[in-house]
């Protein structure tokens, strides 16, 4: 009996860290990994303020040729690094927690044109969610110094050193199709979310040296 072997070889050049993009493809061959700045988005006069929203927007990289290319993944998973073989064992969905998707916006109209980019509205429960697992994590407590809470934070880290990790996978999404019965016009519903196997790939713009777009809305009380 013979039995065909094949080699899926990602070259050395797409590894690359100095790059100021990075790779997401399928057949699941290449994803991206993010670290979100928690710090930043929490730390020092915002320890004590309340999150109402965060968007991440993913930027994709625009195709220097004319060369034909694989289309664009459709739909992106986000989800924590540590919990993506639990989310597809699972056949989980997106939470609005800890996994969130964004589809391709390639679709222009006579208000905006496309941004060929993914944004991520709705991610600012996964900010809250984090803050709050390292806080407790920790042992942080109301009456700590800043001094006091990045002691007690690193030590935490140094043992979760993936709590703040996301990745970025491509994925389809299977939906169910309604009608609203007040106003007639169909409705699709996602209901479950899959690897894809077709074959696609984008550059997103970022990298370790490149900058992505995370915006946060916060609120406090007034003393």
């Amino acid at each position: 009996i013979q039995l065909p072997r094949v080699e899926n070889r990602v070259p050395d050049a797409m590894l690359d860290a100095s790059l100021p993009y990075t790779y997401v493809k399928s057949p699941l061959a290449l994803h991206t990994e993010a670290t979100l700045p928690i710090d930043d988005i929490v730390g020092g006069v915002h320890f004590n303020d309340t999150i109402n929203s965060a968007s991440l927007n993913l930027r994709t990289v625009l195709e220097e040729t004319n060369e034909k290319r694989l289309p664009k993944p459709n739909m992106l998973l986000l989800v924590r690094a540590d919990q993506v073989d639990h989310f597809f064992a699972h056949e989980q969905m997106p939470d609005g927690v800890t996994s969130f998707v964004a589809t391709l916006d390639n679709h222009s109209t006579a208000n905006s044109k496309a941004t060929y980019g993914y944004r991520f509205d709705n991610i600012g429960r996964l900010v809250a969610y984090l803050r709050e697992e390292r806080n407790r994590g920790a042992g942080v407590t109301a009456g700590d110094t800043e001094t006091e809470r990045k002691a007690k934070w690193r030590a935490w880290e140094q043992a979760h050193p993936n709590w703040n990790k996301v990745v970025l996978l491509p994925v389809t999404g299977e939906y169910s199709k309604t009608t609203d019965a007040r106003t007639g016009n169909p409705v699709r519903t996602l209901v479950r979310v899959m690897n894809a196997f077709d074959l696609s790939s984008v550059r997103l713009e970022g990298g370790t040296t490149g900058q992505v777009d995370l915006s946060v809305v916060y609120s406090r009380f007034k003393k």
